[in-house]
């Protein structure tokens, strides 16, 4: 039964994005942060945008790329190479979005 238990509880993990941890993560600090702190985190995950009229695309924040990712893929290497590739272009909101 502890086996069976383990298997229910590794199949949970695997499911689990880092945008479904991320959400949650939100959801359970919204009540302590400002208004500025919660919508710095939620820029940190947006998503790309068109903006309507005339204007350039916006970016998706640094942390987006990672959100798809399962819990179970989001390892030290996969951290690694995400820095790597975000400080290239932004390496204050690499560092940020990191910590």
């Amino acid at each position: 039964e502890a086996e069976a238990l383990r298997q229910a509880e590794e199949q949970v993990r695997l499911a689990i994005t880092v945008g479904d941890a991320w959400d949650a993560y939100i959801q359970a600090r919204t009540p302590r942060w400002g208004e500025r702190n919660l919508n710095d985190h939620i820029d940190l995950a947006r998503e790309a945008r068109k903006p309507l009229g005339q204007g350039k695309n916006t970016k998706a924040g640094p942390i987006a790329a990672l959100l798809p990712l399962r819990l179970g893929e989001l390892t030290a290497d996969a951290l690694e190479a995400w820095q790597t590739e975000e400080a290239t272009t932004r390496p204050g909101s690499a560092a940020l979005a990191y910590r």
